[in-house]
């Protein structure tokens, strides 16, 4: 079975900073684990999003949904909102912040 899992987070980039979660991706990557992550903007205004990724210097792929499409669809009440995937989609944890993503991911490694 393919361990990889997705975060992706639903940021206020200011409150969830890139370099927390590059640390995270590469703390699972040193112990062999694959920790991919998704950045979802919903609510934003596309240029200011990209304003915004250039100045943090955002890493991860980034989705722009001016139109609430994922928010509405994942039940979004808040943002920022986290939410760990299985490869094929299934959703293992959503609604995590902080130590509570390293916590869960390592739960879900196992480890």
């Amino acid at each position: 079975m393919d361990k990889r899992t997705i975060i992706t987070a639903f940021p206020m980039f200011r409150r969830l900073p890139a370099a927390f979660l590059l640390a995270l991706v590469a703390t699972f990557a040193i112990q062999g684990q694959r920790v991919d992550s998704t950045w979802y903007a919903v609510k934003d205004k596309p240029e200011a999003t990209l304003k915004a990724i250039a100045e943090l210097q955002i890493p991860y792929p980034q989705i722009l949904d001016s139109q609430d499409g994922a928010y509405n669809l994942y039940g979004l009440n808040g943002i920022p909102h986290i939410i760990l995937f299985a490869p094929d989609g299934t959703i293992l944890a959503r609604g995590l912040a902080g130590e509570n993503i390293e916590q869960q991911l390592k739960k879900i490694f196992n480890n």
